[in-house]
């Protein structure tokens, strides 16, 4: 009756109605093991295992606890994406960047204490009172427990709000698989209308890793750091377009990039699995096209942005632990073919500390922004590498740098980080004197478009623009290289149109318009 009880209160008052259900249930299941162990086993592995069983009970609690310190609320959706596309290595540097040592030490003795306490009040408190207890009552008590565990495990845990995202998102991915479905047929379907012969030559797009132009010198004069030295140096030639006012769609990979590299943004209803994406195009234009990564999260075959990297005519996963790694991989590019190259970084994903090589830290300061103001120097060296490398020996004909997304360095990024840090974006384009010859028109309208509003959602048509790749899969009014490119400061969006990015007035906040709908579900249309 109370069980009943509580569940009608909970529908109407209990926002965690799940959570609050399934721990009545544990609690007499609780009940149901401490009968077993404490008055019939009598057994200290029996007493091990009802120490376990409670201190179970509270990691999820303190889980939620210790996320909402730290972002101020819950576990939501856009952390359960992020969970499910990060590697155990992932997680351990996000525990170790952003909840500390200290903090899991503390958590591990009070787990420990938990783990304790029944011990401890059984055998030395409780068990002193040597309270008298029935044989009906214990063996009402057993059945009765029972029949609640039984009903708590099947019936509540499914229940529970994480469980329930967890389960709604792994649906989801099962759906977004059907990007592949019917492939040969659409990419049939692909017709490709250029305006130029294709010259020989390479194009390279690098997707960067949580790097915020806030805490980029090239973009910051004042920042205090100096991490961007050769972007910095770049500035004043000729060929370089920096793209001051970029921003992402969305603060998590899977999103950014799901839309990023195909034609879905939020400016369409195209929904991801109906979608070709920029290396199909890019195949049916002549190229030969490249995957090279630095990102382990790309081996899961559920994550949208390894099913389109699939469909790169070489797809290689760099085991390097950094991102100078993926240097030599660049050896293996035909320069006689016309290829495009795209290299995905681990960038400054945290633990920051863990995307350089402690020998080649500028930066002394050993703090999160510190950390981070080497990562961003890091990335700077590795572009240059590249650069050079390309421009001596692959007849570069355009190089596009951008990141996935930004980051907050004390918090990280993800749609509980409601800071403009991790949707503002460092985002440039190098065109050779060549291809600026060529591409007259399309030189020119980037030039004009160089302080333009943009969110890389819109990635796809820009490079299709840039490569001269119009087809039926594209559209010129995302396109930044085209005279019909029709988006401002005030009709461009962040997370799913609940950001204006009219809103971005210089504070370091922002506000949902609506949070219930920030979710993006790659599966469907735009909602």
């Amino acid at each position: 009756m109370a069980m009943y009880m509580e569940y009608n209160i909970a529908q109407d008052w209990i926002r965690f109605k799940g959570e609050t259900l399934f721990g009545h249930g544990m609690l007499l299941g609780l009940i149901l093991l401490r009968v077993i162990v404490f008055d019939w086993a009598k057994n200290p592995l029996g007493y091990v295992l009802h120490g376990l069983v409670y201190v179970s009970m509270w990691l999820l609690p303190i889980v939620q606890v210790v996320y909402h310190s730290i972002y101020g609320e819950f576990i939501s959706t856009g952390a359960i994406i992020a969970l499910q596309q990060t590697d155990p290595k992932e997680s351990v540097e996000w525990i170790m960047t952003y909840v500390k040592v200290p903090v899991l030490m503390l958590l591990s003795i009070v787990l420990l204490l938990l783990g304790s306490f029944p011990w401890i009040y059984e055998l030395k408190i409780y068990r002193k009172k040597n309270f008298p207890d029935t044989i009906l009552g214990k063996k009402s008590l057993v059945i009765m427990s029972l029949i609640i565990w039984s009903a708590t495990v099947i019936k509540l845990f499914p229940m529970v709000g994480v469980v329930d995202q967890w389960k709604e998102q792994r649906i989801l991915q099962a759906e977004e698989l059907r990007f592949n479905d019917n492939y040969e047929e659409r990419f049939a379907g692909i017709q490709v209308h250029p305006k130029y012969n294709l010259a020989k030559g390479t194009y390279i797009v690098v997707v960067g890793e949580s790097e915020s132009r806030d805490y980029m010198k090239v973009y910051n004069p004042e920042y205090k750091y100096k991490n961007t030295p050769w972007l910095s140096s770049m500035a004043t030639d000729d060929n370089m377009i920096i793209m001051d006012r970029a921003y992402a769609c969305y603060n998590l990979t899977k999103i950014a990039l799901g839309t990023g590299f195909t034609e879905a943004s939020q400016y369409n209803d195209i929904a991801f699995t109906n979608s070709m994406s920029l290396l199909d195009i890019a195949k049916k234009r002549g190229f030969k096209t490249y995957w090279f990564s630095n990102q382990i999260g790309e081996q899961f075959n559920e994550v949208p942005i390894h099913m389109v990297a699939r469909r790169a005519d070489t797809v290689k996963i760099s085991t390097n632990e950094y991102d100078d790694g993926l240097l030599p991989l660049l050896s293996t590019v035909d320069p006689n073919e016309n290829n495009l190259i795209i290299l995905h970084l681990a960038g400054s994903h945290a633990r920051y500390v863990c995307r350089y090589p402690e020998n080649e830290r500028v930066f002394e300061e050993r703090s999160n922004e510190g950390d981070y103001a080497n990562s961003v120097y890091f990335t700077d060296r590795f572009l240059q590498q590249v650069f050079d490398y390309a421009k001596d020996n692959l007849n570069l004909q355009a190089m596009l740098y951008f990141s996935d997304h930004g980051e907050d360095y004390d918090l990280g990024h993800g749609p509980a980080i409601k800071k403009w840090s991790t949707i503002r974006i460092p985002m440039w384009i190098y065109l050779s004197p060549q291809y600026r010859e060529i591409h007259r028109e399309e030189t020119a309208n980037l030039l004009l478009h160089q302080h333009a509003y943009f969110t890389n959602d819109m990635l796809y048509n820009t490079v299709c623009g840039l490569l001269d790749m119009p087809s039926n899969h594209y559209r010129p009014v995302e396109d930044l290289t085209s005279k019909e490119y029709a988006f401002t400061r005030d009709n461009l969006f962040a997370f799913n149109r609940q950001v204006p990015i009219a809103d971005d007035n210089g504070q370091p906040d922002f506000e949902y318009l609506d949070t219930s709908k920030t979710a993006v579900y790659l599966v469907t249309q735009r909602r």
